[in-house]
């Protein structure tokens, strides 16, 4: 699998950590998630004052990223703010 489009500064993410895509998955599911993943990297690095790399790290490491992709979660129709909110809670937790 190859990075995403306009992955400036990805040199360091291995392709293992996008292996979580579904085959099954519509195309409409997984721009809409690409489109919270960027926002969460975006919320990520305005709190924390994090470069893009790191904060898709803490993204692609998250469970949240599993259960985003995770399409019968429904998480994925879910707000970029509602999906942030579940992001801090697991990383204030250490999970």
């Amino acid at each position: 699998m190859t990075s995403p489009p306009n992955a400036k500064g990805m040199e360091g993410i291995s392709d293992d950590i996008l292996s979580p895509i579904r085959h099954d998955m519509t195309a409409r599911q997984k721009f809409i998630i690409d489109c919270i993943v960027e926002d969460l990297a975006t919320m990520l690095m305005k709190d924390k004052g994090l470069d893009i790399p790191e904060a898709l790290k803490i993204v692609y490491n998250s469970s949240l990223f599993d259960k985003l992709y995770d399409t019968e979660t429904g998480l994925y129709i879910q707000s970029s703010s509602y999906n942030y909110n579940i992001l801090k809670k697991e990383l204030d937790e250490g999970k």
